[in-house]
C-alpha cells in the first residue's frame, strides 16, 4: 500500500508588534487543526498518526524555529526513502504571516514566530523548501499549500532548508507538484469569522450561544473542496478540478467579509490523474438545518430544480431533512434573509446554520 506523509505547520504567536514583529494570527492554529483532521480521516487524506508531523506555535517560548520543522522534513524523508517505491505522496501544509520576495513572484517568506524587521530573514522559502523536497525524489506527488500574506517587505531573504541531498532522486523528473497560495503575489491574503461547528457559514445576526472561530479563507475554501466541493458526479477530485474550485470560490468569500482576495495556482499533474476517491452517495442524504429563534417567517428551500419545500411558523430550532447532492438555498419570505448551502456526496451527514 502506498504511504503518505504530511507535514503541517500553524503559526500564530509572533514577536509582538511593539517589537517590531507581526501580529498575532487568531486562526492560522486552527486551520492547521482542520488540516490535520483532514489528514487523518480515512473518508479524507487517511494518512496514519505516524506519517502526520504538526507543528503550531507557541507563545513561551517563541516557537517554532527552523530546526523544529525541519527535524520534522528529515524524519519523513528518512521514512520515505526507505521505502521510494511504495511512497505516494506528502503534504506540506502552512498557515501564518507570509511575505513576498521581492524580484522573485516564485518565492514567498514563510515567517516564522521570531520575525521581526531585526529578524528580517526568519522564515522558510517557499521556493528552496519545494525544490529540495523535490529534489529527494521519495514521492510521486507532493502538495505545496500555504495560507499566508505575500505582500513584500526589502531586504526579505528567507532561509533555504538545512537538509539536503547530494544526489537527485531517480524519480524526480516524474514527481508531479501542486503548489497552492492563499493570494497572489504582493496581495494579502484574509481570516474571517466562521461557525466552529457543522458546515461553517457566514456569521449573521448569531445568537450569544453560537461560538465562532477565526479561519483563513483559502483553508476554508480548500477542505471544502476536499470534502466534496470539487468532486465530480463519480466523487472524482483531479487537479484541475481543485485548481477551479480554489480560484472560484475563494474570491466570494473573501468578499463577502469586505476583503479581496485571489489564490494563485500551478500544477504539474495530468487532467486524467484522480488526486481523491470521494464515496459516491447516488441518494438522498441526512442534513440537519439549524435554525436560529429569531426567524419567525416561512421559509422557502430551493434547489435548481425549484421549490421543494415550505416550512411553516413557528419553525422548530432544527429541521431535519433528506437532500439529494447538490446546490440549495433557503429563504425567510418577506425578509433578505439567504442561506445557500451544498450538500455534499461525500457519505457524511451535514449539518448548517439558518441564522
Amino acid at each position: 500500500m502506498d504511504q503518505d506523509f504530511a507535514l503541517i505547520i500553524g503559526i500564530n504567536n509572533y514577536t509582538p508588534v511593539q517589537n517590531r514583529g507581526l501580529r498575532t494570527l487568531h486562526g492560522a492554529i486552527n486551520d492547521a487543526n482542520a488540516f490535520e483532521k483532514w489528514v487523518l480521516d480515512p473518508l479524507g487524506g487517511n494518512i496514519p498518526q505516524e506519517n502526520c508531523f504538526k507543528i503550531t506555535s507557541t507563545e513561551t517560548p517563541l516557537n517554532p524555529i527552523q530546526d523544529q520543522i525541519d527535524e520534522a522534513a528529515v524524519a519523513i524523508l528518512e521514512e520515505a526513502v526507505k521505502n521510494p517505491e511504495g511512497c505516494r505522496r506528502l503534504y506540506f501544509y502552512f498557515a501564518g504571516h507570509g511575505l513576498g520576495v521581492q524580484f522573485e513572484e516564485k518565492n514567498t517568506a514563510l515567517c516564522l514566530s521570531k520575525w521581526s524587521d531585526t529578524r528580517r530573514n526568519t522564515a522558510l522559502s517557499s521556493s528552496k523548501y519545494e525544490d529540495v523536497l523535490v529534489r529527494y525524489g521519495a514521492f510521486k506527488e507532493i502538495f505545496f499549500l500555504m495560507d499566508c500574506c505575500r505582500n513584500t517587505k526589502i531586504n526579505v531573504q528567507p532561509l533555504q532548508p538545512t537538509f539536503d541531498t547530494s544526489i537527485s532522486g531517480e524519480t524526480v523528473g516524474a514527481t508531479n507538484v501542486f503548489t497552492a497560495y492563499a493570494t497572489l503575489y504582493q496581495d494579502q491574503s484574509f481570516e474571517v469569522d466562521v461557525i466552529s461547528n457543522g458546515n461553517p457559514e457566514d456569521l449573521t445576526d448569531l445568537d450569544s450561544l453560537t461560538r465562532a472561530d477565526k479561519r483563513g479563507v483559502f483553508t476554508k475554501v480548500l477542505l471544502d473542496a476536499l470534502n466534496g466541493g470539487a468532486a465530480d458526479e463519480q466523487g472524482v477530485i483531479n487537479a484541475d478540478r481543485l485548481r477551479d474550485y480554489l480560484q472560484q470560490e475563494v474570491p466570494p468569500l473573501a468578499n463577502k467579509h469586505g476583503y479581496k482576495q485571489t489564490p494563485q495556482i500551478k500544477h504539474t499533474f495530468s487532467s486524467n490523474i484522480p488526486l481523491f476517491q470521494l464515496k459516491v452517495i447516488t441518494g438522498e442524504v441526512d442534513c440537519t438545518i439549524t435554525v436560529a429563534s429569531s426567524i419567525t417567517n416561512e421559509i422557502e428551500l430551493f434547489s435548481n430544480q425549484g421549490l421543494q419545500k415550505t416550512f411553516s411558523p413557528p419553525i422548530a430550532e432544527t429541521i431535519a431533512i433528506k437532500l439529494i447532492p447538490g446546490d440549495y438555498f433557503m429563504k425567510e419570505k418577506d425578509t433578505s434573509k439567504v442561506l445557500m448551502f451544498k450538500v455534499l456526496a461525500n457519505g457524511k451527514d451535514q449539518n448548517f446554520k439558518f441564522l
